[in-house]
């Protein structure tokens, strides 16, 4: 085939998708009956630890992570990029970043599996930059065609965007399917699949259709997933329009993927700032967050690397918030906090079955809450055994009137 047919085929996107064929698949650790707790493996300096570097940092403390009863490590973007974080990825295929080299991460990975914790890849497929200039991708190599029509760089020969532009990077053409979608899938599955891991994280998914996310995931086929998405406003007055574009978005990818849950850390950031305790409880008595809608596929956080509270961002919280903060997700059946020891990250407790009793035991994943007392001395709420999930498919529903309370925690208790 001649190359100049190759390339009106690129931009016409009519090469045959790897990931066509592929059936959609909720990730087993959000379809119930999971025991997942997450720790999010990084913070936003990590990228400057030398000597040694922060692969080797994580190396160094398998044994204690693994035996504080975390299931997965979510760790940040392994590519080559020009921003040392790892969020502007330049050549994908390039494992060696300023975390450590490709051989330190396939390393420590390992390390991780054989503790029996799974690791989490985050992936950064939004945008690109180019190897020494805009748009000269290379490792693997792309044409201007993988560029949206109407990115900054006035090079993009491609469809128009599926989502918000981001032009610190070259928004790409996820309708290019002989380019971006097989390079992605490529990507995933022969760079990444073989260091061993196997979640996904998915960064900025506001910026392409929540569709491509879903065969993204479909192709890799992870045992967990989760997208950044980062709703356009939070009005406190209207706290269903933040949660519906929520659970929009994970409609969108067809229940391949779930999503951070952004409204409850912006209630709890309300809360704990002003004192808003009656904001934490909907009309149904339920968590006025994702999680009241859908809690397997809703994953909670107190703040990250994004957020802080290490960076000055204006939106994280001092450590006794955040503290509290794991106090009150740690009544629902899920929790999120700040460690005191091991490493300078945050943690990220997934909801799945994440909330442990006194005598070990998990909670089941998709339980129902009933919110409580609500006042900065104690919270406390039922759990219940039935799922709920909001505009999600009906069939399976547990009777509410079957099941009992299982179990009553005060925020007083927690610290």
């Amino acid at each position: 085939m001649k190359k100049s047919t190759i390339v009106a085929l690129l931009a016409a996107g009519m090469m045959t998708s790897m990931a066509a064929t592929t059936q959609a698949a909720t990730p087993t650790q959000q379809a119930g009956g999971s025991t997942a707790i997450v720790l999010q493996g990084f913070h936003w300096n990590s990228a400057n630890y030398a000597g040694p570097d922060w692969y080797n940092t994580l190396l160094n403390n398998v044994g204690d992570i693994s035996t504080m009863g975390f299931t997965h490590v979510w760790f940040p973007p392994p590519s080559d990029s020009s921003a040392k974080e790892g969020y502007l990825p330049r050549q994908l295929n390039k494992l060696d970043s300023k975390y450590g080299s490709a051989a330190e991460l396939t390393n420590v990975v390992s390390a991780f599996k054989n503790k029996g914790v799974k690791s989490i890849v985050d992936v950064v497929v939004n945008h690109r930059v180019g190897t020494t200039g805009w748009s000269d991708f290379t490792n693997p190599n792309w044409t201007t065609y993988s560029i949206v029509n109407g990115d900054e760089c006035n090079c993009g020969l491609g469809n128009p965007d599926t989502g918000q532009g981001f032009s610190a990077g070259r928004d790409l053409d996820h309708k290019n399917v002989g380019e971006v979608q097989n390079g992605i899938v490529n990507w995933l599955n022969f760079t990444l699949k073989p260091v061993g891991f196997s979640g996904l994280r998915f960064d900025y998914v506001k910026g392409f259709g929540a569709n491509y996310v879903g065969q993204y995931a479909n192709a890799f086929a992870p045992d967990f997933c989760v997208g950044e998405m980062w709703p356009d406003s939070f009005d406190l007055n209207n706290l269903n329009a933040n949660r519906q574009a929520i659970m929009d978005w994970i409609n969108g990818t067809g229940s391949s993927c779930g999503a951070f849950d952004f409204t409850t850390k912006g209630i709890l950031n309300d809360a704990l700032a002003n004192g808003n305790y009656w904001r934490l409880k909907a009309t149904d008595g339920k968590p006025q967050g994702a999680i009241g809608w859908w809690p397997a596929m809703s994953v909670t956080f107190v703040d990250n690397h994004d957020t802080g509270p290490a960076e000055s961002c204006g939106t994280g919280q001092n450590l006794w918030a955040v503290r509290l903060g794991a106090g009150r997700l740690c009544v629902h059946p899920v929790a999120s906090g700040h460690p005191d020891r091991v490493l300078p990250a945050h943690l990220q407790l997934e909801p799945q079955d994440a909330d442990r009793g006194a005598d070990g035991g998990a909670q089941e994943c998709r339980r129902d809450v009933d919110v409580g007392r609500r006042h900065p001395a104690g919270h406390a709420g039922p759990v219940r055994g039935h799922r709920h999930r909001h505009d999600a498919p009906a069939g399976d529903e547990n009777r509410p009137e079957q099941l009992e309370p299982r179990r009553r925690l005060d925020l007083a208790d927690v610290g």
